[in-house]
């Protein structure tokens, strides 16, 4: 007994060697079963049905093609090669909960004539041919109904592949990118098959014959990846691994790998062959658009030149499906033809006015955001309408009024509420309070305009809040930076205090050496002065002394005399007299001269010099007062700027222990 995966819902199965056809235990579905001898080959099966459910077809195929290779008539490995072929997978119906088969990948080959479903069919036999020949008429019933479908669709010119959805479900960068792409194109009159706006209207359908449509009439594909494993997804691959079989049998059709953010090299290999497109490199998109134009050339399914002639009707049916497409100048074309042959058509202006507000169909005009009562179209719309146009037209008026009051609304919400987390950041990151401060009040202004629209109310009084918690924030700051100032000002003026201490030191040694040398001077020129009077003096008391000494010499002579005139009278001689007159005549030389001497020396010496020397030493002592002075002002001042700089050093200290609390 080995364990083989059921192909329709993946339960196990124990199957016996003889064992071809039967029943899944868990989803009921009866089936074929490959003859199996060995595990090896069991896992074979597993692994191709693995990759068949999952969507990965071509995987799937190559598995069931090696088992093929080993046993050429293995039925069920030909069966399965043929669901591959066509991307069949089982889908249970929830109302009946029957397995039922569904088409990935259709085909005009038709299932019945496929070469691997005819060699099943020629390698089985009774009951299993039966089952064969049942899933296979239920498949091509699938398939006529898909062909049906996709020949009512209009051809396309480029088919984008791209990636949609994360696994987490969020949307792809691809999907982005692709939507770019698909805006460029269909700006240039093409007719683009994009899944995420082609198919939204057909949502609750199965999307494969629209998928096979826009496949097999796209000239070109565009594939849009910025990752390997975006390239290389289930459903991804699926469509450029049916665009790739499409162009070996028709030449004309190319296929434009366009990455970003990728190694050209990691795309899968079978595309390493195209010319591929680096979405981040500026021009791409002109470059991409004169490779579509090389294989479309000047003409599109979109720009066709319409039949001449049509009614206005026709012509009215055709504006309205190009509107549902999106082709805004072809509609517009429409509706010109229509005017000029029915001015006062009222269902021509209402297709103007959901060409000129790119609006698709009648239904969605009430979604418009913005009034348009003052457009032309609408105007006529309503004129000549029907009553259906006018209550329809008056109806997504009133709509848009409401829409474009509630957007008004929403727009200043915003506008406020980024305002706000503007305001919160300037005061949480940068910490300027007085821009955070005008941003709380813008921000409160526009809630308050607003006051009754969602929270509008409880932001503003946030805002409020924080406008005051941030106004005492500044007080608090103005404060501190107040004391701050203040404090470095004191700590200036000590140390200007502390400078003008240190220079009053330096001029009062400057000028106590000074006053000490200028001193120094006068007294020497007193003692000079001294010196010069007490030689002076000593001169005059030597012209004195001379003049004592005349005085000894005129008595010694009178002496002489007196005692020549006794000596003649005992008979004295004449030189006697001579001697005597010679001593007088000295004695009075001497005291003329001296005297003289004494009072020239007196009047223009001593006296002077004395005079000169009360001067000096009045000078003297008024200089020494003077001094004194200055040096007690100087001594005063010292005193004064260190007092100031122990009352700066307390005020310092104070305010440091504040700004400290």
């Amino acid at each position: 007994m080995v364990i083989l995966k059921c192909k329709m819902c993946g339960g196990d199965i124990e199957l016996s060697a003889d064992r071809t056809f039967g029943t899944c235990d868990s989803c009921g579905s009866t089936m074929t079963f490959p003859k199996i001898d060995d595990d090896q080959r069991a896992n074979m099966f597993n692994r191709g049905n693995h990759f068949r459910r999952t969507g990965e077809f071509d995987k799937a195929l190559a598995v069931y093609e090696r088992i093929v290779q080993e046993n050429e008539t293995d039925a069920e490995a030909h069966w399965c090669c043929a669901l591959c072929r066509f991307g069949i997978e089982y889908v249970e119906d929830p109302n009946t909960f029957e397995y039922l088969p569904t088409c990935h990948r259709a085909s005009f080959d038709c299932f019945l004539e496929d070469v691997d479903y005819l060699a099943a069919l020629e390698h089985s036999d009774g009951i299993t041919r039966r089952q064969y020949q049942k899933e296979a008429a239920k498949i091509a019933e699938v398939q006529r109904g898909i062909l049906a479908t996709s020949q009512n669709e209009e051809p396309f010119d480029v088919f984008i592949c791209y990636k949609e959805s994360e696994n987490d479900g969020t949307r792809t960068r691809d999907s982005i990118l692709a939507q770019d792409i698909y805006y460029q194109l269909t700006e240039q009159g093409r007719r683009v098959f994009f899944s995420r706006i082609t198919l939204e209207d057909k949502a609750g359908t199965e999307y494969e014959p629209y998928i096979f449509a826009a496949l097999n009439s796209a000239k070109v594909m565009v594939l849009v990846t910025t990752s390997a494993e975006h390239a290389s997804a289930v459903w991804v691959k699926n469509e450029w691994s049916r665009f790739l079989s499409l162009m070996r049998k028709d030449r004309s059709k190319l296929l434009l790998p366009c990455y970003r953010d990728m190694d050209p090299y990691d795309l899968p290999e079978a595309l390493s062959v195209f010319q591929s497109y680096d979405m981040s490199r500026i021009g791409f998109i002109q470059d991409l658009i004169r490779g579509i134009e090389k294989v479309i050339g000047g003409n599109s399914s979109a720009q066709a030149e319409k039949k001449e002639g049509q009614s206005a009707t026709t012509l009215l049916k055709r504006t309205f499906i190009c509107l549902e497409d999106g082709e805004w100048n072809e509609a517009e074309k429409h509706i010109e033809r229509v005017l000029d042959l029915e001015p006062e058509n009222g269902e021509a202006y209402l297709a103007k006015l959901l060409c000129e507000l790119h609006v698709r169909k009648k239904e969605d005009l009430k979604n418009q955001r913005v009034s348009f009562s003052n457009k032309t179209s609408y105007q006529r719309a309503v004129r000549y309408g029907d009553q259906g146009t006018k209550d329809l037209l008056k109806k997504s008026e009133d709509n848009a009024l409401v829409n474009e009051k509630e957007d008004n609304m929403e727009s200043a919400y915003q506008s406020a509420v980024s305002a706000y987390k503007k305001a919160n950041l300037l005061e949480l990151v940068d910490k300027n309070y007085l821009e955070a401060l005008k941003g709380y009040q813008d921000a409160s202004a526009r809630f308050t305009a607003i006051r009754e629209y969602r929270d509008a109310s409880a932001k503003n009084e946030e805002c409020i809040s924080a406008a005051g918690k941030i106004q005492r924030i500044i007080e608090h700051k103005e404060q501190a930076d107040a004391k701050q100032k203040q404090l470095e000002d004191l700590v200036r003026d000590k140390a200007l205090r502390k400078k003008q201490e240190e220079n009053a030191i330096k001029r009062l040694n400057i000028e106590q050496a000074d006053h000490s040398e200028q001193l120094q001077l006068t007294q020497k020129a007193i003692n000079n002065q001294k010196k010069e009077i007490e030689k002076a003096n000593k001169t005059l008391k030597e012209k004195r002394l001379m003049q004592l000494l005349g005085i000894v010499a005129i008595v010694c002579g009178l002496y002489w005399l007196v005692a020549q005139l006794l000596a003649l009278k005992t008979k004295g001689g004449i030189g006697g007299f001579i001697i005597g007159a010679l001593f007088i005549l000295a004695g009075i030389g001497l005291i003329f001269l001296n005297k003289k001497e004494y009072a020239k020396i007196r009047q223009k010496t001593l006296l002077p010099l004395q005079s000169d020397l009360a001067s000096k030493e009045e000078a003297l002592s008024k200089q020494k007062s003077e001094f004194q002075n200055e040096e007690q002002k100087r001594i005063e001042q010292i005193e004064f700027t260190k007092a100031e700089q122990m009352r700066l050093e307390s005020e310092i200290t104070r305010l440091r222990q504040e700004n400290t609390k």
